[in-house]
């Protein structure tokens, strides 16, 4: 292979990487799609790797931080870093970072339920929408139920 042509794909690859981080695989493809020929893509991806201005790890861990700042729980972060191509060894490194924000559900919950006293509908649909946000059962089952039982209560304070 030229030592051009492998010099514009870590160009190419560079000037891709400028504008939003990436996974090493969406990078390998985002440099096919470029039109960068596959031997060329495969040395960028590595040397980039090997400068360290490419791991999946670290990418991996600034994806976790901002999905579960947007409200997101770790079954729909594990989907998103599958989604981005991560290894799965690198997947589990960084679910292993992952602490639940229990306040992060009691505000969804609070922000769908506006309050209310909820009925047996109105507490479903709560729960499959925290659910599709990537919560599990058990963690959206709890939430609800300490929100119904304060909500009765009168304990207006402690909902949000």
């Amino acid at each position: 292979m030229d030592e051009r042509v492998k010099q514009a794909a870590l160009e190419t690859a560079a000037h891709i990487l400028q504008y939003r981080n990436r996974s090493r695989q969406a990078l390998y493809d985002r440099l096919l799609e470029k039109g960068v020929p596959e031997e060329a893509a495969a040395y960028a991806v590595a040397r980039l790797r090997e400068l360290d201005y490419l791991n999946d790890f670290e990418y991996g861990k600034a994806l976790l931080r901002d999905l579960a700042a947007r409200g997101y729980g770790a079954r729909r972060i594990r989907m998103a870093l599958r989604e981005k191509n991560l290894e799965p060894e690198d997947i589990e490194a960084v679910m292993a970072e992952y602490v639940p924000d229990e306040s992060r559900l009691r505000i969804l919950a609070a922000a769908k339920l506006e309050g209310q006293i909820p009925d047996r509908k109105t507490l479903k649909r709560t729960a499959d929408s925290l659910f599709r946000r990537g919560f599990s059962w058990e963690e959206i089952r709890a939430v609800l139920r300490d929100y119904a039982a304060m909500a009765e209560d009168g304990d207006d304070d402690r909902i949000e």
